[in-house]
């Protein structure tokens, strides 16, 4: 994919809380880095009321995360 573009394309990754947990807007996340922001904040809100969690969140994982959020959250 680089021989062809010349850098590694940013994931096509959508949620309902890409503008903020408490903001129900479906969107595209714009880069990697909005969506580690955005899920490591989701994950220290649930630590703070909940049993701590230490979650590694790669890439792979945080899109996995985006995809089961979506499920849920479907009627």
């Amino acid at each position: 994919m680089k021989k062809y573009f010349g850098a590694t394309p940013e994931p096509l990754v959508f949620a309902s809380f890409v503008n903020g947990l408490d903001e129900k807007l479906y969107d595209q996340f714009p880069s990697a880095e909005t969506m580690s922001q955005r899920l490591l904040e989701a994950l220290r809100e649930y630590n703070d009321v909940n049993a701590v969690m230490d979650l590694v969140l790669f890439e792979d994982a945080m899109k996995h995360v985006c995809k089961i959020s979506r499920i849920i959250g479907s009627d």
